[in-house]
């Protein structure tokens, strides 16, 4: 079973640009690159933190089983 992330689905509907979204968020880019093409192996919690607490969701609606 892999782990998919769906994070650069949800940003493109909300119209917000991967580099502006790490800016904004206090995210390493080369990290937040690496979620949204499903090349990461270990996202740290405080990443997943940063995440869901800026989009308002559940780390269960950008994280995925596959």
């Amino acid at each position: 079973m892999t782990i998919r992330f769906l994070l650069r689905e949800i940003l493109a509907e909300r119209g917000i640009s991967e580099r502006q979204f790490a800016q904004e968020n206090g995210i390493r880019e080369g990290t937040l690159y690496d979620i949204c093409n499903n090349e990461i192996k270990r996202v740290p919690v405080d990443v997943i933190e940063k995440i869901s607490t800026a989009l308002d969701i559940e780390p269960g609606e950008w994280i995925k089983r596959k």
